[in-house]
């Protein structure tokens, strides 16, 4: 039965609804929630509606109501009464009258929108604010004076995910030339190399991408990709093609909409990607560029060709799906297990983008594949934006000593280098890390107030003590492994390499980026480290972001089992010599860079909420590394310049 409100509880409700906007409640413990959903004005008037998210603890009925705020307030959506069902979340779409749809879209200044809930006998009230914008493009004549007040700028998130082919020719070759797989092992590829290398002799499964996510909250914007290579490094030393190349490539190709700052790039790490640092044969140049080009022009289209949207961010348990290197050292148990999803859709609740965070080396495939693909995150994308709707970017996360679990085909137990047998992995793989997705998704919660970017990156210089890669690097060529990265400052200068990190403020999520394979540990460390609204939602994390420096190991005391696993192995507890029979401590080039990329990581997350230096100055171990706070934040697009 349709209820409604009297004479005195109508006067009631308008008395509760003050001028200036609250924030929506969220409480950990709260028996019912109410957020806004709409996202524009012109979205209120053309569907007459105003989106609402309902969630209660039990099952009850409510009576729900909209304003527009202001002196006095504008009631816009009548009293309707909306049966809750305990513990669901449930998008409702709360009708305008005909004389509050029209008051939308009028001008080009913003309206603050208040719904307001009544629940129980005793009438308790809760409500939801939210300013909505003005038309896109909308422009206010100089002259006119802002009403007064006049809630300013308004914003919301706008997000945009594009992507783009890096394929090569189809028998696996670039225009006649070899194009090298990276992972396992060493190898030169070349004639007088080390060895031949795997060279690619086809495309898997419609073979790998460049995936590009561009986020804005009106006024401060980032932008996020992934490539599906082995890796890539921060500079070349052959031509100009190195991550910090693209960010400032991009920054040049929107006018510097997005600054070279605010683009932080990432590679997927796949062992069956192409390998553009020339460690395991490497690529024509050319190919290089191609692959270059179709970055930029992915984030490029993804900023382009943004929507508005609301963000929720939700997680999942997925041990079951991992796989520990040093399960058996107490020193190294710990894992960062959590699946993690930041969805983006419309009001009415449809996906726009499905951005997954996980931890698993993308290893599903073997050194007897051949075919070049981007492993399990290629397969996960396609799967699910066939679930889940709109687009899909995977960004993988913590990759020291974590291995895909049950790398199986269920069907077949042929080679990895027959094409149907490696794509039957992936699929099965990647289904149920989109399982795992869907579970998480089933809980995930608006990021709710105001919307929130802040995007920054750090330069961090620390001395190396591999000499086996330091040599690679200066002399490679030679012995036919080129290794391509940067020889000159600030990138290399004697033994102190230089190398990038990433914060970004998402809301109240924070994504950690790191130019590595970096044991859990360390992002564990960083999350423990937070305090206030973000250790309420959570974290990310992306490896191999903006840089290529191989394992990452902190705290100290996980050196013991990396060292020991890389020259013996263990059979029966029993250590017999295996020179690099593990490559975790192989290919880590400073005892104090784990170290070193927490404390950054602990500066950005600060100075990208607000809070300074509060979370690095926190932690002791920070005091060994005080040149780091010198370099000002984005010294790592314009160095040498201040």
């Amino acid at each position: 039965m349709k209820r409604t409100l009297g004479a005195a509880a109508v006067l009631v409700l308008a008395l509760c609804v003050p001028g200036a906007a609250a924030k929506p409640q969220r409480t950990p413990h709260a028996v019912m929630t109410v957020h806004v959903l709409t996202l524009t004005q012109q979205e209120a008037r053309k569907g007459g509606v105003l989106r609402v998210e309902l969630w209660s603890k039990r099952d009850i009925d409510v009576r729900v109501r909209g304003y527009v705020l202001g002196k006095p307030p504008h009631l816009v959506a009548p009293t309707t009464v909306v049966d809750l069902p305990a513990g669901k979340r449930v998008n409702y779409p709360l009708r305008l009258s005909g004389k509050g749809r029209r008051r939308f879209g009028k001008s080009c200044y913003g309206l603050t929108v208040r719904v307001v809930v009544v629940r129980g006998r005793k009438r308790k009230r809760i409500h939801a604010d939210r300013m909505l914008p003005a038309a896109r493009g909308c422009e206010v004549p100089a002259p006119r004076v802002p009403p007064p007040n006049s809630p300013g700028p308004i914003h919301t998130y706008s997000v945009g995910l594009a992507s783009r082919s890096i394929d090569p020719d189809p028998d696996g070759k670039w225009k006649g030339k070899n194009v090298y797989l990276g992972g396992y092992g060493i190898s030169g590829g070349q004639p007088d190399g080390l060895d031949q290398g795997r060279a690619a002799d086809g495309i898997l499964a419609g073979g790998p991408s460049v995936t590009a996510l561009a986020l804005s909250d009106g006024k401060h914007p980032f932008a996020f990709a992934t490539i599906e290579v082995q890796g890539w490094f921060v500079a070349n030393k052959d031509a100009p093609y190195g991550l910090v190349d693209m960010r400032k490539e991009v920054a040049k190709e929107t006018g510097g909409a997005l600054k070279a700052d605010q683009v932080l790039i990432q590679s997927d790490h796949t062992h069956g990607g192409a390998d553009p640092m020339g460690v395991w044969g490497g690529v024509p140049l050319s190919f290089r560029k191609f692959m270059f080009d179709q970055t930029v022009a992915a984030i490029v289209d993804a900023w382009q060709h943004r929507t508005p949207a609301n963000l929720y961010y939700g997680w999942a348990p997925a041990r079951d799906l991992q796989s520990n290197q040093f399960d058996y050292d107490a020193s190294n148990k710990v894992m960062d297990s959590d699946l993690r999803v930041l969805q983006a859709r419309k009001s009415d609740g449809t996906p726009v983008a499905t951005i997954l965070d996980y931890s698993a080396h993308p290893t599903v495939l073997g050194s007897s594949n051949q075919h070049i693909t981007g492993d399990w995150p290629q397969e996960a994308n396609k799967l699910m934006a066939e679930r889940f709707g709109g687009k899909a970017l995977t960004i993988v996360g913590t990759l020291g000593r974590t291995q895909p679990a049950d790398r199986s085909c269920p069907t077949s137990t042929k080679s990895d280098s027959d094409p149907d047998e490696a794509a039957c992995k992936l699929d099965h793989y990647a289904g149920r890390v989109v399982d795992r997705v869907s579970q998480a998704l089933e809980n995930a919660t608006l990021l709710a107030g105001p919307p929130a970017i802040s995007a920054k990156s750090y330069l961090i210089q620390d001395p190396a003590h591999n000499a086996v890669l330091l040599g690679f690097g200066a002399v490679g060529d030679p012995i036919g492994i080129p290794l391509n990265r940067s020889l000159t400052p600030p990138w290399l200068t004697g033994n102190v390499l230089g190398t990038v990190t990433g914060s970004v403020r998402i809301g109240d999520v924070l994504l950690s980026t790191v130019p590595g394979e970096i044991y859990p540990q360390i992002a564990l460390k960083v999350a423990d480290s937070l305090t206030g609204p973000v250790r309420k939602h959570g974290f990310m994390t992306a490896g191999l972001a903006n840089d290529q420096l191989g394992y990452i190991i902190y705290p100290y005391e996980a050196y013991p089992e990396p060292i020991m696993a890389t020259f013996v192995s263990r059979g029966d507890q029993l250590p017999t010599p295996d020179p690099i029979g593990n490559d975790n401590y192989a290919f880590n080039v400073s005892h104090t860079l784990g170290a070193r990329v927490t404390c950054s990581l602990l500066r950005g997350a600060g100075e990208a909420f607000g809070s300074g230096l509060k979370y690095r100055s926190a932690d002791p171990e920070c005091v060994q590394f005080p040149n780091d706070t010198l370099y000002s934040e984005g010294m790592d697009v314009s160095f040498p310049a201040p």
